[in-house]
């Protein structure tokens, strides 16, 4: 995991957070970022619903779990 920039989140300047966040998963050879576009809008504190962190496969692509491939070729490795 990777940080950026400290930015100020709020008016108050009472939180001060990386701007954007990086996640690399190297065995899966994939990176993952996330980049507040306006930090200004940022709501901390807030609660939200669980639905809002689901993602729903509406175009019905195929689905690969990452975690379960990465056992299964790690299985096969000759030691």
């Amino acid at each position: 995991i990777t940080y950026g920039k400290e930015v100020n989140l709020t008016e108050t300047g009472e939180y001060i957070l990386p701007q954007r966040v990086e996640v690399t998963r190297p065995k899966e050879k994939y990176k993952m970022s996330l980049t507040y576009q306006s930090p200004e809008s940022v709501s901390i504190g807030r609660t939200y619903d669980p639905e809002v962190f689901v993602l729903e496969n509406s175009w019905n692509l195929p689905e690969v779990d990452l975690d379960k491939k990465v056992n299964t070729s790690q299985s096969t490795v000759k030691k």
